[in-house]
């Protein structure tokens, strides 16, 4: 399970400020 926090934590770093950590989980698990 670190492996993928780790690897969506480098997908946040690289999308733009404006996207939200709460709709960043919304894209992945629902």
């Amino acid at each position: 399970m670190a492996k993928v926090k780790a690897e969506a934590l480098e997908l946040i770093r690289k999308l733009p400020d404006d996207v939200t950590t709460s709709g960043i989980m919304e894209e992945l698990f629902f």
